[in-house]
């Protein structure tokens, strides 16, 4: 079994939100995930990204997901600054790499950004394993094309960021995870 993560950044009243999302899902055929999400594209559209949805699309996504029996452990920051996202991006993954070991799960893919961005998460992630926060955690980066299980991961810390900064909480309602971890990170 193996969680998604992907990030999603959202403005506050006090300053930003900074949430990584994890999705699992739970079923012993992750393929057949796979296949619900591909169905969820448009035509000509190669992957899902809840910031280039519309709303009444983004209801739909989010109710199709509600399908699948799902797993969500996510880590947010706030207040931060905005310089300080890349701080809160280590102390999310910190915060997400300690919650997957509570709950058994040894693998996490996620979604890459650029080869310094990652190796930073690369160093955050190796780091915990040496302090016991996860020590068996084996991880990788990957591109958003590669695996609609991504896609997954983009909606569920979406849906999250909206729940924790308390601007649309209905779509975690709808998406209605079996299981549902959020830890609040201080910077």
């Amino acid at each position: 079994m193996a969680a998604y993560a992907d990030e999603s950044v959202r403005r506050g009243p006090e300053g930003l939100y900074y949430v990584i999302g994890a999705a699992v899902v739970i079923t012993d055929d992750e393929d057949e995930a796979r296949d619900l999400v591909r169905k969820l594209l448009l035509p000509g559209q190669q992957f899902i990204h809840w910031r280039d949805e519309s709303n009444k699309r983004r209801a739909k996504i989010v109710s199709a997901l509600s399908e699948l029996d799902l797993f969500v452990i996510a880590s947010y920051c706030y207040p931060i600054a905005q310089s300080r996202e890349e701080s809160a991006r280590q102390r999310c993954l910190e915060g997400l790499a300690g919650a997957l070991h509570t709950e058994g799960i040894n693998e996490v893919v996620i979604e890459g950004r650029d080869p310094i961005q990652d190796r930073n998460d690369s160093m955050t992630l190796t780091t915990a394993r040496l302090y016991e926060l996860s020590p068996n955690l084996h991880f990788r980066h990957a591109r958003k094309t590669s695996d609609p299980l991504l896609w997954l991961a983009d909606v569920v810390a979406a849906v999250v960021g909206l729940h924790v900064n308390e601007q649309a909480p209905h779509y975690l309602a709808t998406l209605s995870p079996t299981f549902l971890t959020l830890t609040r990170i201080l910077l």
